[in-house]
């Protein structure tokens, strides 16, 4: 019965000592879905991220090239890539207002909830989200 006791305190130190907790610096680099809602539409799409881009893949299309600027471990700014084929009158307007701003909040689980903003015309666009660390 000791054994038993023993060997079951073993497991469960073992368990939570190899437990995985996650900080910003674990959503710099790495495949990734991001979840989130504009204007009542939710919106899903998968990102692959490298040290100062990232490729994000949505639905029927072409894979889009958006640059990452780290402002600090957990802020980070969204910006077009001039020599990308899909960088268009779009991405020319939100590079010229100075990028999407967006700051990680809290980590659940695998996933990091965020705020996003960009402000275009006066007007404040935000997107709230999360974004899921794939294969954890």
């Amino acid at each position: 019965m000791r054994n038993l006791i023993g060997i079951f305190i073993l497991t469960m130190f073992s368990m939570g000592a190899s437990a995985q907790e996650l900080t910003c610096e674990d959503f710099k680099l790495g495949t990734f879905t991001i979840e989130g809602e504009v204007y009542g539409r939710m919106l899903r799409y998968d990102i692959v991220r490298y040290p100062d881009f990232q490729e994000e893949y949505y639905e029927n299309m072409e894979p889009i090239k958006v640059m990452i600027e780290w402002t600090d471990d957990c802020s980070y700014i969204l910006t077009g890539d001039p020599s990308s084929s899909n960088y268009g009158e779009i991405e020319k307007e939100i590079d010229a207002a100075g990028g999407i701003k967006v700051s990680l909040l809290e980590i659940q689980d695998n996933c990091f909830l965020f705020t996003s903003s960009l402000t275009l015309n006066s007007e404040t666009i935000r997107l709230d989200g999360k974004i899921c660390k794939d294969g954890i």
